[in-house]
């Protein structure tokens, strides 16, 4: 390479890193504007969490990032305040972490915490347990002091043994529902007062909390009953939180606050859904809060939100998402209306998920990324409106989604009858679904839903014709019984009834015209409780198939058993999570289609179904309706 070349190539690459420079410069300036001007501060958690000594030694790289403060975990498992096994050697290796603290020089990240989780072994009626607990969340407060943290953030989904569902704890047969949520406000009352042991007024940022509670508690048959409304709670995963939450705070100081972190913003789409939420997380959940502490609660809590940007960009590798289906351009303004809507609806802090990128390394950041945080917050701090409407971006996602993911159905054609269902009606579908059914030119088809209460919260359907047009949208009330939505055909084709709501609710769907089935092309997602049947083609000419079944999280399990055409089970399995199985079909005549069925029994919860390629992805809890390959 030549001198010129060479000095050419310098030239370019000094000019490009004096650019990078100003830009990290003026970004830095406007952070600590932004939050000044605002009070509004945008916090970073995600896999890429850093340790006390990684974010000793980097910090000055760290705070180019756009934030005004990070989460960092605490090593050997320290965070894991209801894990109590193995304490005594976990604190004497933690000591030296104290040092490393204290010694981080801060400056553009302001408002720093140190995580906690509630992975559980602890027993809330065990004295000696607790006195193991309190000890470690008074570390933890001690280590957030050290490094000068504004306070602690508390996971509370649970990462293993479920500390907050009444039916799985040691002595749930021994003392009842109201006896546990007693015995557990005093352990939210003591976990508080161990934070504040060492800092007496601090922040605490729960990433689940009352938001979360209040649509547990939502059943118009409950209206103003406070025991019946408690009692909504005995059942739920999650119903042991409250109880605890009320206990911190009850025991929370002057100038400590309890943030609601509000996970589920990680999926709004629009910004009417955060507006809502904050009207719930300061208003609406303080109907779970006892007479005695809602002056605390307008004292103590606050409203944030959450940002996932793997979700908005596309980064989830389970499944394809509606951002899957939006250009580049289009995901950056989907994160930068989160961006800037999360922040704008918050009292103080949104904090940032991400599990495919490194924000201090830069690796897995998608393009724009940068510059749809620093555009949101500018606009903010200028008190300016966002600019655009991501409605059209939406429809648009919508269409090709809708394009790419029903090309198949084209090949599929009805029975020439149909027939009722002969029982079978315990399957149920639980989260986002597709239901097709053909239907001729001025036919009327009426299928019947059905939605028995998981939250109470009521179900709501789309049909689309098949074309892919909205023709009606019908609320279903979560009574068990079933409720008809009915149209007449304007065209001949296959219509779809489709659900995209993401909240578990049991829905059984049935129709008895022929030519129907769920569209099971990314997975099938059911609650069969106790279990039945569902029905697939095997179409004429495939030999050979395979369908995996799974279990979606830890406690979940079921029989499931492949049963040929003649009834005969062709293998049979016991299903848990992290063991699934593929099941393999095989025929040596296959010159006639035939009828098969997944049978299930014992299922506690959810099972999740997926076809091989050489099945048409369509099941049906009727054998006699089933949609099937032309």
């Amino acid at each position: 390479m030549n001198c010129h070349r060479v000095c050419a190539l310098l030239g370019k690459a000094l000019l490009v890193g004096s650019l990078i420079a100003s830009v990290t410069m003026a970004s830095a300036a406007q952070e600590d504007n932004f939050a000044k001007t605002t009070g509004k501060k945008l916090i970073e958690y995600g896999w890429d969490r850093p340790s006390p000594e990684y974010t000793r030694d980097n910090i000055r790289q760290m705070e180019k990032a756009p934030f005004e403060g990070v989460i960092m975990q605490l090593p050997d498992k320290g965070g894991n305040v209801f894990t109590v096994k193995g304490w005594s050697a976990s604190e004497q290796q933690l000591q030296g972490q104290l040092k490393v603290l204290s010694s981080i020089q801060w400056d553009k990240f302001t408002d720093n915490f140190i995580a906690m989780y509630a992975a559980s072994d602890m027993d809330w009626y065990s004295d000696a347990d607790w006195e193991t607990v309190l000890a470690k969340v008074k570390f933890c407060a001690k280590a957030a002091k050290a490094a000068g943290c504004v306070g602690l953030m508390l996971d509370t989904e649970p990462y293993g043994v479920n500390p907050w569902a009444y039916s799985g704890q040691a002595h749930a047969k021994e003392y009842s529902y109201t006896q546990y949520a007693e015995k557990v406000r005093q352990r939210g009352r003591q976990f508080m007062e161990a934070m504040q042991s060492e800092m007496p007024s601090l922040k605490v940022l729960t990433l689940h909390e009352y938001s979360l509670l209040y649509t547990y508690s939502q059943d118009p048959a409950n209206g103003s009953d406070a025991a019946k409304r408690a009692a909504a709670f005995q059942n739920m995963s999650y119903g042991l939180m409250l109880p605890f939450l009320n206990g911190m705070l009850e025991a929370a100081n002057p100038g400590t606050q309890l943030i609601d972190g509000n996970e589920s913003s990680y999926y709004y789409e629009k910004p009417a859904e955060f507006t809502d939420a904050y009207k719930v997380m300061r208003q609406s959940a303080k109907v779970n809060v006892p007479d005695e502490l809602k002056a605390k609660f307008d004292e103590h809590h606050r409203a944030g939100n959450a940002l996932y940007p793997d979700h908005l960009y596309g980064l989830r590798p389970e499944r394809k998402y509606i951002s899957s289906y939006m250009t580049p351009q289009q995901q950056n303004q989907w994160f930068e209306q989160n961006v800037y809507y999360s922040l704008k609806t918050s009292d103080e802090y949104v904090w940032l998920y991400g599990q495919h990128m490194n924000w201090w390394t830069g690796k897995g950041l998608p393009d724009g990324i940068l510059n749809a945080i620093t555009s949101a917050k500018s606009k903010l701090e200028k008190d300016q409106p966002l600019g655009f409407d991501t409605a059209d971006i939406f429809q648009e996602a919508n269409a090709k989604e809708q394009q790419i993911y029903f090309g198949g159905i084209n090949n599929l054609q009805a029975p020439a009858e149909g027939a009722p269902r002969k029982d079978n009606n315990n399957i149920y579908t639980h989260g986002k679904f597709t239901f097709l059914q053909y239907a001729k030119q001025g036919e009327t088809i009426t299928i019947n839903v059905r939605a028995e209460k998981v939250y109470a919260q009521n179900t709501q359907v789309e049909l689309h014709d098949p074309d892919g047009k909205l023709l009606q949208t019908v609320d279903i009330p979560y009574d068990n019984k079933p409720h008809p939505v009915t149209f007449i055909a304007m065209q001949t084709g296959i219509y779809r009834l489709m659900r995209t709501q993401s909240f578990s609710q049991r829905i059984d769907v049935d129709s008895s015209f022929p030519g129907n089935g769920f569209y099971i092309k990314g997975s099938g997602e059911y609650l069969p409780q106790p279990g039945g049947k569902l029905y697939f083609e095997v179409p004429a000419g495939v030999k050979n198939f395979t369908i995996d079944v799974s279990t979606p999280s830890k406690d979940n399990n079921a029989g499931v058993a492949l049963v040929n055409v003649e009834g005969k089970v062709i293998d049979q399995q016991k299903i848990a999570y992290k063991k699934p199985h593929t099941f393999t079909g095989e025929r040596s005549d296959a010159s006639q289609s035939e009828i098969w069925s997944i049978d299930i029994s014992n299922a506690n919860w959810g099972v999740d179904i997926k076809f091989g390629d050489t099945l048409m992805p369509v099941v049906s809890t009727n054998p006699a309706t089933l949609l099937r390959k032309k």
